[in-house]
C-alpha cells in the first residue's frame, strides 16, 4: 500500500549502482534513501503506508525482471534522481546508462517532470553531453569543492548532507500531498525574485532559500542554468531580471569564475548589470565573513559595496520575503509642497573649503544642504553617504583637488544606489573647479551636468543649476 492512491510507490530512487559504494544496504544510495524515508515519515505524521523504491530493497529477488524497472518508475508518485558523470555517461558503447533509461520512462509524459525531483551527488563533465531536461534543471546540491581541492560528495556525517535530506523530504511532503489531494495544479505566483548565480560554495545557501520561498508563492529565477557566454549570458540575465521585482545576490569569499569574455567575473557582471536595471537589489554575504581575508581586491570591493549586507542566512531568507511583500511605495513623483529644496554637496577633504563656498550660495537661493561626514568609523562615514545619496533632491559632485579615481568611484555609487531612490535626483551636477590644469573625469551621461569654474568661483553658475528645480 502506499501514501498516494493509485500508485505502487511514493517514491522511486534512481541512481547508478557504482554510485552505491561500498555497495549493498551500506552503501551511500541506500543509507541516503532510509534517512531520506525517516525524515519524510516524520513531515507525514509517522504514515507507515511510504512506499519508496530502492532496488537494493525490493528488486533482490531472482523473479524480477529488468523490465520491470519501467513499469515501477511509471508506477510511482514522484521520482528521486540521483545525478552523477555515472547517472548520464554509458559504460559500454552504444548502451544507454539504465538510471537514464528510468528517468525517460518517468518522463514520457512532459506533465510528469513536476514530480521529478533531483539531488547531484558528484558534478558533471563538462564536455558531457546531457539530456535537455538534465541539463536545464537545478539540481539539490550534495556535494562541495574544497578550496584548492576536488569535488566530494557529502558524508552522513555533515551538517550539510543533514540539511539537504530535510530540504529535500520537505518538498516531497508537499508534492505528496498535494497529488493525494488532487490539487496538481502549480502553487500561485505571487511575486517573482531573480537569485543570482553563484560561486559552488554558495550553491547550498542558494538552494536552501529557493526552496524556503516558494510556499510563500515567490518565484525563483532562473529556473534553469544560465549559458555560460558573455553575450549569452547578458541576455538571459536581463531578461529575467526584466521579470522580477527584487534582485538578491549572494557572494561569499570567492570571486569565482573569469573567463576571457567575461574579465570582471560572473559575480561582478551580475551586480553591474542589476545596478544599471531600476530592479531594487539586495546582496548578501555572511556575517562570519572577514574582508580582510579576501585577498582579492576587486572582489573585496564588491563584498563591501553599498547593498551588501552582512547578515546570517535565516535573516536572508526572512529579509526577501518582507521585501517582497512590504506596501509598495508610491510610484508617482513627489509633489513639493514648497521652493525648498535639498541639495547634497558630495566633496572629498582636500575640495571642502571650494564646498562649503558652494553649499553658501545654495543657501542665499533659498535650499537646504548638506555635506558628507569625514569623521567618524568607516562604517558611519559609508552610511551616511548612503544616506545623503539616496534622500536628497539633488546631488552636485565636486572636483577641484581631489584625485579622478575618487570621482569615478562616487558616480558608480550614485549609479548603484538610483535603484533605493523613490525618484531620480531633479539636479545631476559635477562642479569643476580650480586648479584647471588636471585630468578629466571618465564619465559621461546626458543626465550630467557639468559647472566649469577652473578659472574661479561663479555664483551665477550656481543660480543657473539651481533654476533646474523651478521646471
Amino acid at each position: 500500500m502506499s501514501y498516494v492512491p493509485g500508485f505502487k510507490y511514493d517514491v522511486f530512487v534512481s541512481y547508478a549502482h557504482v554510485d552505491n559504494d561500498p555497495g549493498g544496504r551500506d552503501g551511500w544510495v541506500a543509507m541516503f534513501t532510509l534517512d531520506l524515508e525517516r525524515s519524510l515519515k516524520q513531515r507525514l505524521g509517522g504514515s507507515e503506508e511510504l512506499a519508496i523504491f530502492h532496488d537494493n530493497f525490493e528488486a533482490h529477488n531472482a523473479n524480477y525482471q529488468l523490465d520491470n524497472f519501467d513499469a515501477d518508475v511509471k508506477s510511482s508518485a514522484v521520482l528521486v534522481s540521483i545525478l552523477s558523470p555515472s547517472y548520464v555517461e554509458a559504460h559500454r558503447p552504444n548502451e544507454e546508462p539504465f538510471a537514464l533509461r528510468e528517468f525517460k520512462a518517468f518522463t514520457e509524459d512532459p506533465k510528469r517532470l513536476r514530480d521529478w525531483f533531483a539531488i547531484q551527488m558528484l558534478p558533471f563533465d563538462p564536455d558531457t553531453e546531457l539530456p535537455p531536461h538534465i541539463k536545464t534543471h537545478v539540481p539539490l546540491a550534495f556535494w562541495h569543492q574544497p578550496r584548492g581541492g576536488a569535488p566530494m560528495r557529502f558524508a552522513r556525517k555533515d551538517d550539510a548532507y543533514q540539511q539537504a535530506v530535510h530540504d529535500l523530504a520537505h518538498h516531497l511532503n508537499i508534492r505528496l500531498r498535494e497529488v493525494r489531494n488532487g490539487k496538481s495544479a502549480p502553487r500561485e505566483v505571487k511575486h517573482t525574485v531573480l537569485l543570482g548565480q553563484v560561486t559552488d560554495d554558495l550553491e547550498q545557501d542558494r538552494e536552501q532559500i529557493r526552496r524556503y520561498l516558494e510556499p510563500f508563492g515567490i518565484a525563483v529565477l532562473p529556473t534553469q542554468h544560465y549559458p555560460q557566454g558573455a553575450a549569452e549570458f547578458e541576455a538571459t540575465f536581463a531578461a529575467d531580471l526584466a521579470k522580477s521585482e527584487l534582485y538578491v545576490q549572494l557572494i561569499g569569499s570567492l570571486p569565482g569564475r573569469r573567463p576571457p569574455d567575461i574579465p570582471m567575473g560572473y559575480a561582478r557582471l551580475q551586480a553591474d548589470l542589476a545596478a544599471r536595471s531600476k530592479v531594487p537589489i539586495l546582496q548578501w554575504r555572511h556575517q562570519e565573513l572577514a574582508l580582510d581575508t579576501v585577498a582579492d581586491a576587486d572582489h573585496r570591493e564588491l563584498l563591501s559595496g553599498p547593498n551588501v549586507v552582512a547578515q546570517g542566512l535565516e535573516w536572508l531568507k526572512a529579509e526577501i520575503v518582507r521585501r517582497l511583500e512590504a506596501p509598495k511605495k508610491d510610484e508617482t513623483p513627489r509633489r513639493k509642497t514648497a521652493k525648498r529644496s535639498w541639495i547634497f554637496v558630495n566633496t572629498d577633504r582636500p575640495d571642502r573649503a571650494e564646498a562649503e563656498a558652494l553649499c553658501a550660495a545654495i543657501e542665499k537661493e533659498g535650499h537646504e544642504f548638506s555635506l558628507p561626514n569625514l569623521s567618524g568609523t568607516p562604517e558611519e562615514i559609508r552610511e551616511d553617504l548612503i544616506g545623503n545619496i539616496i534622500d536628497c533632491d539633488g546631488l552636485i559632485l565636486v572636483y577641484c583637488k581631489s584625485k579622478p579615481v575618487w570621482v569615478n568611484a562616487q558616480w558608480r555609487l550614485y549609479h548603484k544606489l538610483q535603484g533605493q531612490r523613490q525618484e531620480p535626483a531633479r539636479i545631476l551636477a559635477l562642479y569643476i573647479g580650480p586648479p584647471e590644469d588636471k585630468p578629466k573625469v571618465d564619465f559621461r551621461s546626458p543626465d550630467l551636468v557639468e559647472v566649469d569654474c577652473r578659472q574661479a568661483f561663479d555664483p551665477s553658475r550656481v543660480h543657473e543649476i539651481l533654476s533646474r528645480l523651478e521646471a
